[in-house]
């Protein structure tokens, strides 16, 4: 039995330095030592160029380094995901393609090569087998475009499977209809378990795992942020976690090994959603219950101005792509000054900066929900 584990580390453009090294303290430095010093584990990590740019910005590239290290020694697989962290479904698909693609880059500056084949100035990136949708949200064009990317799998919810009847667990991986990529569907059951989990007794953890005598391996996917600063007690947890395990003949892996290893069942179609929204809710038509609540007046005019800055960007000359940049790190003020064409580097600086104001964060503070934290324990609520 194999549990696949992917973890999403992510910090938004607008996070506060003070914020951003805090969070480094709690969770981004113990979690690469966990990872070294745990024989036996194996995950999948996104890194979305959001986090990686604040990393170099504020001075941490010995953690790039050692990642880099253990993903060299195969301990860690990246994965791709979109550069700013957009909830991808709801975009066109020259949005999407250029979070991708970007992120992509982002990844090989840090991790891969700056030559190609030939020995020119590029960036070379290899591995990124899978992808992970930013707040999970997908919809079908998602799919097409990571297809046509030639991605081999993409993470899903469990409300984006159809039910095939109620009393049929829907995490697992299924082939799609005339489409190459695979479809990874998370067990929401266990990953929510972790997300909200502040104590670190293992017994709902164990039931989850063994529920009706199950022994199918699974994927969980999560925030890596819970382990250390969302719950400071979560390092215990996964100790407690890898030791049932152990217990247990139960194998940490990547979420390819995963795919690798599994038989897929067919899928015909996925539904539109997101990893905060519930069956209930997206039958209803809310399928962005935290990012575009259908009932929430500050969201909608949030959209109206994202679609309309989008339109906008239409007028402008647009570049014909990052591949011209050689190993430019773009995102970087130092890195535009190396473009000499001063009108070229004012189209790529408009780029990014449409794309970084595409993030999700914005619509979450905005939600006016309350977080479970625990049982009994409530976020105040997301809104000013």
């Amino acid at each position: 039995m194999e549990i696949a584990l992917l973890l999403h580390l992510y910090q938004p453009v607008t996070q506060s330095r003070d914020i951003f090294k805090k969070v480094y303290e709690d969770t981004y430095v113990p979690l690469i030592k966990k990872i070294s010093r745990t024989r036996g584990l194996r995950m999948s990590i996104s890194l979305p160029l959001s986090l990686l740019e604040q990393m170099d910005r504020y001075g941490y590239g010995s953690w790039i380094k050692d990642f880099k290290e253990l993903v060299d020694l195969g301990k860690i697989e990246i994965v791709g995901t979109a550069a700013y962290h957009p909830i991808l479904s709801k975009f066109p698909a020259d949005i999407i393609e250029k979070q991708i693609i970007l992120n992509e880059y982002g990844v090989g500056y840090y991790f891969g090569d700056h030559r190609n084949l030939e020995g020119e100035e590029s960036i070379m990136v290899k591995n990124l087998l899978g992808f992970f949708p930013p707040e999970l949200s997908i919809n079908e064009l998602l799919l097409i475009t990571l297809d046509k990317l030639r991605y081999n799998w993409m993470i899903v919810d469990e409300t984006s499977i159809p039910y095939m009847t109620k009393d049929d667990s829907r995490f697992g991986v299924y082939s799609y209809e005339n489409r190459n990529i695979k479809i990874v569907c998370r067990n929401r059951s266990l990953s929510n378990i972790l997300s909200f989990k502040r104590d670190t007794k293992i017994d709902d953890i164990t039931s989850s795992i063994f529920l009706g005598g199950n022994k199918e391996s699974f994927a969980v996917v999560l925030d890596g942020e819970y382990f250390g600063h969302h719950f400071n007690d979560g390092f215990v947890l996964i100790n407690h976690l890898m030791s049932l395990s152990y217990d247990h003949g139960i194998e940490f892996t990547t979420v390819s090994d995963y795919v690798e290893n599994s038989q897929p069942k067919k899928l015909d179609k996925v539904i539109e959603g997101s990893w905060g929204a519930t069956d209930e809710e997206i039958s209803s038509g809310n399928l962005y219950p935290m990012w575009y609540d259908l009932n929430n007046e500050i969201h909608e005019l949030q959209w109206k101005l994202i679609f309309r800055l989008i339109e906008f960007s239409k007028n402008l000359e647009k570049i014909s792509g990052v591949s011209e940049c050689g190993s430019t790190p773009i995102w970087k003020p130092e890195g535009l000054k190396e473009i000499s064409d001063v009108k070229a580097r004012k189209q790529i600086a408009q780029e990014i900066l449409l794309l970084k104001a595409l993030h999700s964060d914005q619509f979450w503070w905005a939600s006016k929900k309350t977080m479970p934290m625990g049982e009994y324990l409530y976020s105040p609520p997301m809104v000013l």
